[in-house]
């Protein structure tokens, strides 16, 4: 038996930090999280998830909420994607990956060619 250490659960379903990062919220509030992600577990099973009903993710589109993301939220390219090839941080990074991910900030609706400069 392992005295001093604590056995870690598995959370790769349920990274609450990585989670909290990409949403804007803190990791303490959970409430503001709620259905604001696919569950992976339920997407890759084909429909199964240990957790059922009582999930913090959503099992399908329809259960997804919106969530309030600061306004320069992927608006901006992601350097180390860019430089490296990779992000650590992968569809939950709050820089630009694929040109499709680009959303439009205040700043730039009033001056487009901002963003343009930096492609």
């Amino acid at each position: 038996m392992l005295r001093g250490r604590r056995r870690r659960r598995s959370t790769a379903h349920h990274d609450r930090a990585a989670t909290a990062a990409a949403t804007g919220t803190s990791a303490a509030d959970p409430a503001a999280r709620y259905k604001t992600e696919l569950c992976r577990s339920y997407a890759e099973t084909g429909g199964s998830c240990r957790y059922g009903s009582k999930c913090q993710f959503a099992h399908g589109v329809g259960e997804l909420r919106a969530v309030d993301r600061h306004p320069r939220y992927k608006t901006q390219l992601c350097r180390t994607f860019h430089a490296r090839g990779f992000c650590a941080y992968g569809p939950r990074c709050h820089f630009i990956h694929n040109v499709d991910e680009l959303r439009r900030s205040a700043d730039q609706v009033t001056n487009p060619l901002r963003l343009s400069r930096r492609i």
